[in-house]
């Protein structure tokens, strides 16, 4: 069995995502939507977009839109981070995909609740959600 110990002079190499997670236009009409992965075996879907699915293990999944509509399912706002400005707004954002998506808000806390309909919107780095019918 190698030896996967490491210390604080050599840390281990960070994990390289080798499919990045896009924004897509959905239908042409260029509001911003999620792409995700489908299995054709099990009919599964997932987000971000992979090779293989998590439940039946096939591969070869397809690609496909995951929408750019969903319902707040939690949120909390995080005031220490390392790498990024405070305060921010991380949710779980349930898509009508049967995907729960792990994301920050583009909006603040006291502007939604749980159960509100938040959308996609482009950002400086990339991409969040915010409360539906608000500035794309």
């Amino acid at each position: 069995m190698p030896d996967v110990r490491w210390s604080a002079s050599s840390p281990p190499e960070p994990v390289r995502d080798l499919r990045p997670v896009e924004v897509i236009s959905e239908d042409g009409s260029g509001r911003p939507a999620l792409r995700g992965s489908r299995c054709p075996a099990c009919g599964r879907r997932a987000f971000p977009p992979r090779d293989v699915c998590q439940h039946c293990l096939h591969d070869g999944l397809e690609d496909v839109t995951l929408g750019s509509v969903g319902t707040l399912h939690a949120f909390s706002t995080v005031h220490v981070s390392s790498c990024r400005p405070v305060p921010y707004v991380l949710a779980f954002v349930d898509l009508p995909a049967d995907v729960r998506v792990l994301t920050t808000l583009a909006c603040p806390a006291d502007e939604v609740v749980i159960g509100d309909e938040v959308q996609v919107v482009r950002t400086d780095e990339g991409w969040a959600f915010t409360k539906a019918g608000g500035a794309d």
